[in-house]
């Protein structure tokens, strides 16, 4: 089996920051599937540089930033919560009107059902 990945060189940032969304579902036996309203965010502990080799500054991965020395410098936990992140948006991208409950949760969502269909 091969995978082919490309990696985005203009990701959306936050604050400068790599960024990864969470939102927790629950699949009982009987196949319902539930979710969690609230997710969060978790950032990266250094400032985006398409070209660097820092893996702090590319990975979001809760285990390995708690290793960094700037873990914690900018959100507790290298966390914030959807609440920021709309506020972030509504600041850097007002004009476009985007809204995390609108536009990024019934794509969350889809997501989650595609995921459990596929296995």
């Amino acid at each position: 089996m091969w995978i082919a990945q490309k990696y985005i060189e203009r990701p959306l940032l936050y604050r400068r920051r790599k960024f990864d969304i969470r939102l927790w579902a629950l699949v009982t036996s009987d196949f319902k599937i539930y979710k969690f309203n609230q997710g969060y965010v978790r950032t990266t502990s250094e400032i985006y540089e398409a070209d660097s080799q820092d893996k702090f500054v590319h990975l979001t991965n809760q285990c390995l930033q708690n290793k960094s020395s700037s873990y914690s410098k900018h959100e507790e936990g290298n966390t914030i919560s959807f609440f920021d992140l709309q506020n972030f948006l509504d600041e850097a991208y007002g004009e476009l009107n985007v809204n995390i409950e609108d536009h990024f949760i019934p794509r969350m969502q889809d997501i989650i059902i595609d995921t459990f269909l596929s296995g």
